[in-house]
């Protein structure tokens, strides 16, 4: 199979091109500003995004821990903090960008080669997981919320002749 170029664009997300040098020069600007502390913080932020959760983690005391995320999170006095989870997050969502384009060009090559072998299953299920990366599902089971109902009516036609295997899927 030959090797294509494809673009898959994301609503909101990043560039996936690497930041200029002076970008970076910022971005260490930006980080050696903070503690030790207030990094973990905002790297446990970044992991999951909960403030009382990720200041315990950051080694804050469990008794002002929530309201040192909220002055963290808001107060001007840290905005260099804020602007550090900010720039944290992108870097995070970008590297998240980049699997997604990974898995989904990995799901493009096997749903190609099972379309070869017409392997219709095979199809269907790749396109099904695909959506899901895609997040063209709305809501989902684990969540508690109930998805979506689609009807899908598949139809099958058979071959203009009868030298051509390959079925037609409409």
């Amino acid at each position: 199979m030959a090797e294509e170029e494809f673009v898959i664009r994301m609503p909101g997300a990043p560039s996936p091109s690497e930041p200029p040098a002076e970008l970076q020069k910022t971005r260490d600007d930006v980080l050696n500003r903070l503690t030790d502390q207030q990094l973990r913080f905002c790297m446990e932020m970044v992991r999951c995004p909960q403030p009382k959760k990720a200041a315990l983690n950051a080694g804050y005391a469990p008794k002002s821990a929530a309201q040192s995320a909220y002055n963290l999170l808001h107060s001007e006095r840290y905005a260099y903090v804020q602007e550090a989870l900010r720039l944290l997050q992108a870097e995070a969502d970008r590297r998240s960008y980049d699997d997604k384009r990974a898995v989904i060009r990995d799901i493009l090559e096997v749903y190609e080669q099972a379309r070869m072998e017409g392997d219709l299953k095979s199809q269907i299920k790749l396109l099904d997981i695909r959506a899901r990366i895609l997040g063209m599902y709305s809501g989902s089971v684990e969540s508690g919320s109930v998805p979506r109902k689609t009807e899908v009516t598949l139809r099958f036609v058979p071959p203009a002749s009868q030298s051509d295997p390959q079925a037609t899927l409409f």
